[in-house]
């Protein structure tokens, strides 16, 4: 049962992080790029309330992971907060605070991914390359797509 919440958990996590790089690069006023942000805010809660009730169970995991778990409860806070009063201009540095505890949970994840991957195998390889590729995306996709829009900007963007 703990594998498969395992398991589950790490699936969400990476379509989390592939989420989170679709919406940094694309903010846009459309029902696509609004029905991301409400699946980011379900995947958030969802993951949240995971791993609180595996981290009374599975104190390995929290052995590597405390510095990011700690880092991405910043997050989920913030983020509730946002989702509560809104993310509106006037939250916009509580947005970034929400943005850089994130980010900064993902790059301390990394060490413990790689660790992990290198003695158990199996799993957790499988769990390395999405990982590698979710967090590429993360923060590669809204570079690319700043280049983009600064090469070529849109010219319908003045008011």
């Amino acid at each position: 049962m703990k594998n498969r919440i395992l398991s589950l958990m790490a699936i969400l996590f990476l379509v989390l992080l592939v989420n989170t790089a679709w919406i940094w690069a694309f903010a846009s006023a459309t029902i696509f790029y609004m029905t991301n942000v409400l699946l980011h805010l379900g995947l958030g809660a969802v993951l949240v309330l995971a791993f609180l009730f595996v981290s009374f169970s599975n104190s390995e995991l929290l052995k590597g992971t405390r510095i990011s778990m700690l880092l991405f409860l910043v997050a989920a806070g913030v983020g509730g907060y946002l989702a509560w009063d809104g993310n509106i201009t006037s939250n916009r540095r509580i947005l970034y605070v929400h943005i850089v505890a994130a980010c900064l949970g993902v790059l301390a994840l990394i060490p413990f991914v790689w660790k992990k991957a290198a003695a158990s195998g199996g799993g957790w390889l499988r769990f390395k390359t999405g990982f590698q590729y979710a967090v590429l995306a993360v923060f590669g996709l809204p570079l690319l797509a700043m280049g983009w829009d600064r090469a070529f900007p849109a010219k319908n963007r003045k008011i």
